[in-house]
């Protein structure tokens, strides 16, 4: 009656737990193996650790449960300055870093994803207007700076959830 619908599994590796916990993947397990009638039914899973994800999950080890695998590679160093140029545009005209300060950042940003890229310019914006509202007169590449600065290339994907990292 609700067909045709797709259902989104966000990093999955994250929503069963540490280490794949036994008991959240056998649940899902069984959640997933109780589908009788997917006739309408779309099921697209997410995840940034792959080879973390329970075997019996990973399309690589275990075909039939997720039918096809696409993986999406780390933006590169073009793709990057891109993706900075336009997250600064939607931002407003005022907060542009210099081209030198882009160019840095495109480079130090290699590891990170798209989602990171955003977070870390996004970071820098909100403190630029803070600035502005402030009644101060920011300086734009040093806050960017600083903001690439207290980041440190990635090597795990977590989230936030009220300041605190998880």
């Amino acid at each position: 009656r609700l067909k045709p619908v797709l259902l989104i599994l966000e990093d999955l590796a994250v929503a069963l737990g540490p280490d794949g916990d036994p008991g959240r993947v056998g649940d899902f397990l069984g959640e997933m193996d109780g589908f009788t009638d997917l006739e309408g039914i779309g099921i697209l899973a997410t995840t940034n650790d792959l080879d973390g994800l329970d075997p019996a999950l990973n399309p690589k080890t275990r075909p039939g449960r997720f039918h096809r695998l696409i993986e999406l590679d780390l933006p590169s160093r073009n793709l990057r300055r891109a993706l900075i140029d336009r997250r600064c545009a939607v931002s407003g005209p005022q907060i542009r870093p210099s081209e030198a300060m882009a160019g840095v950042l495109s480079e130090a940003t290699a590891g990170f994803n798209g989602a990171q890229i955003a977070e870390l310019i996004d970071e820098a914006c909100s403190r630029i207007v803070w600035a502005e509202q402030s009644g101060k007169s920011p300086d734009i590449d040093l806050i960017f700076e600083t903001v690439l600065s207290e980041r440190s290339r990635p090597t795990s994907v977590g989230f936030t959830v009220c300041g605190k990292s998880a």
